[in-house]
């Protein structure tokens, strides 16, 4: 919570699409947050972009 007292974020560098699951999370609406298996299955295609990127795949 120190983004509340500085007004920056914890995690300055940290991905768009990090903060965006992140806050899905969080949402007030348990029908609208991610449930386990969607959360892996998207870290599963971060992982796939990634290793394309690098070179990996």
């Amino acid at each position: 919570m120190s983004e509340v007292s500085t007004g920056r974020s914890s995690f300055e560098r940290t991905p768009d699409i990090y903060i965006k699951l992140a806050k899905q999370y969080i949402d007030k609406g348990p029908i609208k947050r991610p449930t386990a298996k969607e959360v892996y299955e998207k870290s599963q295609e971060w992982e796939i972009i990634l290793n394309k990127e690098q070179g990996l795949n």
